[in-house]
């Protein structure tokens, strides 16, 4: 495997098309093929049953992915490190699971994610770096879905899916990681950085649009209405209730879903050191 990152990162094109057809073809269609599954070929099929079959079928293939990681992540550098990560990120997923999701065919976005970090990562050979260019990509993602794709769909710009995306891309850094991938160490300061400056650069200008009255995270109805609304349709409360699937969810708001973000970021600050 470190052949072929070596191979990818010497070859930087091929794997920028990659992760371009990927991301065109796979990942920003999923919403489509998401309601294909749902309206045609689960039609007859009651909710809570397909999250039951969907959940087994995801709890054998997360398993089989564990017994490799297992075996793997008590050999090589970092084995306490390796192994505390991938206890957090399996308890952060479950945390997900039980909180942010509705239906369990949401869970096709850590597979979607922890692919599209992998593609990602050669073009750095950065865990960090492809972490957050793997929930960037989430947040676009995201954004094409709300803003024209389906904007009357949820009503409100989907920091839940973005929030597990950037999980899914840390269980396709940590079977790199853990496999014994090594990354570049860069000698440029933290705030030269393009994860910094485009991170930083993004939520100035997105703080910049809000005052101008370009954006809104919240709707004030008709009047004064900004041209970008993150949040049309707020929560009544801190839990929403899904009569289809009789549970309780919670809608992550934009501030809210910046600093998960932000935070998460932190927690995976030392993934893939050596």
């Amino acid at each position: 495997m470190q052949k072929r990152i070596d191979w990818l990162h010497e070859n930087r094109w091929v794997c920028l098309a990659l992760v371009s057809i990927y991301f065109l073809v796979v990942v920003l269609p999923h919403e489509i093929v998401g309601r294909f599954i749902m309206n045609v070929l689960f039609a007859d099929l009651p909710r809570p049953q397909l999250n039951i079959t969907v959940l087994i079928f995801s709890m054998v293939v997360l398993s089989m992915y564990l017994f490799y990681l297992i075996k793997k992540v008590f050999t090589g550098n970092q084995n306490r490190l390796k192994l505390i990560y991938l206890c957090i990120t399996l308890g952060l997923i479950v945390i997900v699971y039980n909180t942010l999701f509705v239906m369990a065919t949401e869970a096709a976005h850590f597979p979607q994610y922890a692919l599209m970090a992998i593609l990602l990562f050669p073009l750095s050979k950065n865990y960090r770096a492809t972490l957050f260019w793997a929930t960037f990509l989430g947040g676009v993602d995201e954004a094409y879905q709300y803003f024209y794709l389906n904007p009357h769909a949820t009503g409100y710009f989907d920091f839940n899916d973005v929030i597990t995306d950037l999980l899914g891309a840390a269980l396709g850094l940590l079977l790199l990681w853990i496999s014994g991938i090594k990354e570049i160490t860069h000698s440029i300061p933290w705030y030269k950085k393009s994860t910094f400056l485009v991170g930083i650069g993004t939520l100035l200008l997105l703080g910049l649009s809000t005052l101008m009255g370009l954006v809104s995270i919240y709707s004030n109805g008709d009047m004064n209405k900004a041209p970008i609304t993150l949040m049309n349709k707020v929560p009544d409360a801190f839990w929403s209730y899904d009569k289809v699937g009789d549970l309780y969810f919670h809608v992550v708001h934009p501030i809210e879903g910046i600093l998960i973000i932000i935070v998460l970021f932190g927690v995976y600050a030392w993934m893939g050191k050596d």
